[in-house]
């Protein structure tokens, strides 16, 4: 096997690794919102809360 190819995760062209895992671009590089799933279901304005979510960003 070629030390130089195609990657199948992230489809970059160059030196390969063992599926270079943990993968270097899994797009994860953006932050996340988390919140109670709960709260926003029970929620009385809905619409409201899902366009101006509250939680923690990690």
């Amino acid at each position: 096997m070629s030390n130089f190819g195609v990657c199948h995760l992230c489809s970059v062209n160059g030196k390969l690794s063992f599926e270079h895992v943990p993968p270097e671009a899994a797009f994860n590089d953006q932050r996340i919102l988390e919140s109670d799933i709960n709260k926003l279901l029970a929620s009385q304005d809905l619409i409201n809360d899902l366009q101006n979510p509250k939680g923690r960003f990690k």
